[in-house]
């Protein structure tokens, strides 16, 4: 059976993402932070949690039409910004609150090249204290919508999958783009292919306000067997669990930071989202090991400094000024 997993998204705060939400639904969640409001929906084949539902609302629609067929996730963001940001600027990725250099597989090197040869826009540090590995949205996406307001993202239940619709805005807001890109393939390649240039992504900026649609997903993860599964010419299998630290796997949307400072951390965050082991099976095996659980409503404590009785100690001071302002609200209106 496949190890037990907690999906988390922002909730409030861009970083940590600490709310629980549902896997494999028709029905997105919805999330506000500082700086972007939106919905997001999980999709995971195989998925093993309490809140698992109907992979095929997702997954089945390709199989339907012979595409993707290898596909086993998929991140799905609908929402607008809250500033304006240049498409040379706006990341996706990983971040890790523990470092991970001892524990990373032989063949890491290997399939970092590999991923980069994939991604050719794809920074990284991942023998940092803090790794972490990044992309930006406008050439790592596998889908990629964009509207200047009343298209399509405007429903936010809509159809559960997302479609590549982004060539008018860049045609809108890019003259050299217009011209060379008007008679071809609209698609995520053809995306891809142009975004790889920093330069070109300069010349974006997705404005507040911008509807936009964003979706992750390959299918390297086999999340029956958690395991990395790195295709031709590669074609190796890395079984994840037996690598496993203890800490979460967190996406995160960001603002790229100054060079030589980390992105792991709340500063510049927009949103994130977490893909937590949650299996009991696992997490001995861990601490058979030595290993310890990073779970992620403990990162804020972590970097707060923060203990459990601390913050009940905190709740029941709120409970409490709470019951005198409702006393004094009670004076008032006496």
């Amino acid at each position: 059976m496949a190890p037990k997993l907690h999906i988390t998204v922002s909730d409030g705060s861009s970083y940590p993402p600490t709310r629980s939400i549902q896997v494999n639904t028709a029905k997105s969640t919805h999330i506000k932070t500082p700086g972007f409001e939106g919905e997001v929906r999980v999709w995971i084949k195989g998925f093993n949690g309490d809140e698992g539902d109907d992979e095929e609302l997702y997954f089945g629609h390709y199989k339907e039409r012979g595409e993707k067929r290898d596909l086993t996730y998929a991140i799905s963001i609908r929402g607008t910004f809250n500033e304006d940001l240049n498409g040379d600027d706006l990341l996706f990725g990983n971040v890790f609150e523990r470092p991970i250099k001892d524990h990373l597989p032989w063949g890491t090197s290997v399939a970092m090249r590999f991923t980069s040869y994939i991604d050719p826009t794809l920074i990284h540090d991942v023998y940092a204290d803090k790794p972490w590995a990044m992309s930006p949205v406008l050439s790592c996406m596998s889908v990629l919508s964009l509207s200047s307001g009343g298209g399509q993202q405007s429903s936010k239940n809509q159809d559960v999958v997302l479609h590549e619709d982004s060539w008018k805005y860049f045609q809108s807001h890019d003259e050299e783009f217009a011209e060379k890109e008007e008679d071809k393939p609209q698609d995520r390649l053809e995306r891809q292919k142009w975004f790889s240039s920093q330069e070109r992504r300069e010349r974006i900026v997705l404005t507040k306000g911008t509807e936009v649609g964003m979706e992750f997903s390959n299918g390297l993860v086999d999340f029956s067997k958690l395991s990395l599964n790195l295709p031709h010419p590669i074609s190796m299998q890395i079984p994840l669990l037996q690598y496993w630290d203890g800490q979460p796997v967190i996406y995160v949307c960001r603002k790229r930071t100054p060079s030589g400072k980390s992105p792991v951390s709340s500063e510049g965050m927009l949103f994130s989202i977490s893909f937590e082991i949650v299996d009991e099976e696992a997490i001995e095996n861990l601490e058979a090991k030595g290993g310890s659980v990073l779970a992620v409503k403990d990162i804020g404590k972590q970097a707060t400094g923060k203990k459990d009785d601390e913050d009940d100690k905190e709740e029941e001071e709120e409970e409490e000024g709470e019951f005198h302002d409702a006393e004094g609200i009670s004076d008032d209106v006496d």
